[in-house]
């Protein structure tokens, strides 16, 4: 298919339990093409983009989304003519949708088992550019692990990091090769193999381009590209550009037959209807359903509703949290002492220990020695940069004045529509009405605390929350 891009990750296994004679080294093929909508994936709040790899990509799934996170970072420049994408700036990357191909191996190993580890991450991100940007590189090659923002470059970017065995890895890629089973002829251009700077050697950092196996491969007509960050390995491919999509053409030829019916006057054009712009309000509100868990029994779930006060010993708290495919999500935590910490979602939900029961779930643990548990769930159009969460994070916790719940434990705090208000705890009907500015009743501090924090939250352009501030014993 002519949209379709293709990345090949090596995969070896080193002192494994496989069968004699058998390796299960093996050069895993994942492909992106434009999908439409999953409505099993949507009820399963699981990430569009890489659902289809669910089924049967072990731990590529988990894999992807944060291939896709760092995607979403970085961005990508939009055509002029996509007037599509004008309104509906993030479809270059939700349309896409990531595909398990199958799996290539010397000792003819087919099956895609269980990968571990995150050194596909750059390939999958780098597909998803591929596709987004129809770069003319159709196939490649990739291993690395995605890190932070690299030291000294201000744009959005990911460092590549260091990993392991890459020099057993550019051997199966050589195997490969000789036999045939690789996109690469003597006609055709080298196909590109993307690595870190540095890779892992017995625990020390050697540079990859110092490889031996870097010129056997050359000699092959697969060219190695060591690169510092994800940014540099796009420009390479030059997809840093996004492409037209179907939509986008239908809504050029729309308005030009609308321009030349208005220029033609009389001229006769049959009656069309120009597609409507998706919504440009957010998808849905935030929401965080907060459940409470007793002893070490997940049979039942007790609501936030009906509790009067946490127990840090006895007690857990499971957090299921409403589902915002193109925007960006966070966890705000307030301890009892005003303390706030900001935990990014995606990135938790991707290196596993979080993903229960299919959904956006997970455990929160209590900690001692506080006198209230505030959590937020965070909804922004953009990602927070370091410097803009440990803001965030400092304007609350040095306000200066501490959460205060009544010492009966009769109320919570219930956060909503981006306002705050009193709830008693056997029921949702509000003590008071939605506070939209400073309240003019302090009550020895009681709602001063609130009252700010919602002030800093609205600070920041685009972002709506959803949560509970509760007693703990």
């Amino acid at each position: 298919m002519k949209d379709r891009r293709t990345v090949f990750i090596p995969v070896v296994h080193r002192g494994g339990s496989e069968p004699r004679g058998v390796s299960q080294d093996r050069l895993i093929e994942i492909y992106t093409q434009p999908g439409g909508d999953d409505r099993r994936a949507e009820q399963k709040a699981w990430d569009l983009i890489a659902a289809p790899l669910r089924p049967k990509g072990g731990g590529l799934y988990h894999t992807a989304v944060t291939a896709a996170w760092m995607v979403h970072k970085l961005g990508i420049k939009r055509p002029v003519t996509g007037l599509y994408q004008l309104f509906n700036p993030k479809a270059w990357i939700t349309k896409q949708r990531l595909h398990l191909a199958g799996t290539k191996g010397p000792s003819g190993w087919e099956m895609p088992g269980n990968v571990e580890g995150r050194s596909a991450e750059l390939g999958v991100a780098l597909v998803l550019f591929m596709g987004a940007g129809r770069s003319k590189a159709r196939q490649i090659i990739a291993t690395g692990v995605l890190g932070e923002q690299p030291q000294g470059i201000q744009n959005d970017d990911a460092e590549i990091l260091p990993v392991a065995s890459v020099s057993e890895k550019m051997n199966l890629v050589a195997a490969l090769a000789r036999q045939q089973r690789l996109p690469v002829t003597r006609e055709s251009k080298e196909l590109l193999f993307f690595t870190p700077l540095q890779c892992l050697v017995d625990g020390d950092t050697v540079a990859v381009a110092t490889l031996p196996e870097v010129e056997e491969l050359r000699k092959l007509r697969i060219k190695v590209i060591p690169v510092k960050s994800l940014g540099k390995a796009v420009k390479v491919l030059g997809a840093h550009k996004a492409g037209l999509l179907l939509m986008d053409r239908v809504w050029l030829v729309s308005v030009l037959m609308l321009v030349a019916a208005l220029i033609g006057g009389g001229y006769y054009f049959p009656e069309f209807n120009l597609p409507a712009p998706p919504s440009l309000i957010a998808e849905s509100k935030p929401r965080m359903q907060l459940f409470l868990i007793k002893d070490d029994s997940d049979a039942r779930k007790q609501d936030i509703n009906s509790v009067s006060a946490l127990f840090p010993e006895e007690d857990r708290l499971r957090l299921l949290l409403s589902s915002h495919s193109s925007k960006f999500r966070y966890v705000l935590q307030i301890d009892g002492d005003g303390k706030a910490t900001i935990y990014d979602v995606q990135k938790m939900m991707a290196r596993g220990g979080v993903w229960e029961n299919q959904k956006y779930e997970f455990e929160w643990e209590i900690e001692d020695a506080t006198l209230s548990l505030t959590l937020l769930l965070l909804v922004t159009d953009s990602a927070f940069s370091p410097a803009e969460r440990a803001k965030v994070e400092a304007g609350i916790t040095n306000l200066g004045v501490d959460p205060v719940l009544p010492s009966d434990q009769s109320v919570q705090y219930l956060w909503i529509d981006n306002g705050w208000k009193e709830v008693p705890v056997q029921g949702a009907i509000a003590l008071a009405s939605m506070r939209s500015g400073p309240s003019s009743e302090v009550n020895n501090g009681r709602y001063l605390w609130p009252d700010k924090v919602r002030s800093v939250l609205l600070s920041i352009k685009g972002l709506h929350f959803h949560g509970r501030t509760i007693s703990v014993w």
